[in-house]
C-alpha cells in the first residue's frame, strides 16, 4: 500500500477487534479480489472505508478516528 491514508486506514482496521469484522483491501485501479470490494472505490479521490455490521454498510470514511469506532468493539474505544 503506498498511499499514506489508505495504510492508515488500513492499520486501524487490523488494530480492529469488533466481532465479525472483515478486512479487505485494494486499489482503487485494481480488480477486486474479493466481492466485498466491488463498487466501492474512492470517495471525492480519497481513499476510504466502507464500515459495515452485519449486513448493513454505513456510509464511507476517509478518517481514522471515525474509522476506528466501528472497529473497535463496543466499550474499548
Amino acid at each position: 500500500v503506498d498511499d499514506p491514508l489508505t495504510a492508515s486506514l488500513w492499520a486501524q482496521a487490523l488494530r480492529g477487534n469488533a466481532p465479525g469484522l472483515v478486512v479487505a483491501v485494494g486499489g482503487p485501479d485494481d480488480e477486486p479480489a474479493v466481492g466485498l470490494l466491488r463498487d466501492r472505490g474512492l470517495v471525492r479521490g480519497a481513499p476510504a472505508a466502507y464500515p459495515c455490521r452485519g449486513q448493513v454498510c454505513d456510509l464511507p470514511v476517509s478518517d481514522v478516528e471515525a474509522l476506528q469506532r466501528f472497529t473497535l468493539a463496543r466499550g474499548d474505544g
